[in-house]
């Protein structure tokens, strides 16, 4: 279950963060000056390829420390942190 807070304080982060990356979009005038790849989901070879106007090549692209990721484990710990964080505010009378 959620705790609210965390919505709270991470709907501010991911706007944030949003807003850097069009900001470095901007900078690089489009995609077509900056590749935008992700490794972690199977990007690889054929966009680093394309992007650079090169043949692809017939090796396959290295993976090296290659985990799953999944955004619910980062969630499941920002709550974690966020609810020992409170439990101690409590104990010091910081927080309700």
């Amino acid at each position: 279950m959620a705790h609210a807070g965390v919505e709270v304080i991470c709907a501010p982060m991911l706007a944030r963060y949003q807003e850097y990356n069009d900001a470095v979009t901007d900078h690089f005038e489009g995609p077509q000056r900056l590749l935008v790849a992700n490794f972690e989901a199977g990007d690889g070879w054929p966009e680093l390829s394309a992007f650079f106007g090169v043949p692809t090549p017939d090796v396959a692209f290295p993976m090296a420390n290659r985990q799953h990721y999944d955004a619910r484990d980062h969630r499941t710990r920002a709550e974690t942190l966020f609810k020992k964080a409170r439990r101690r505010l409590r104990r010091w009378g910081l927080s309700r």
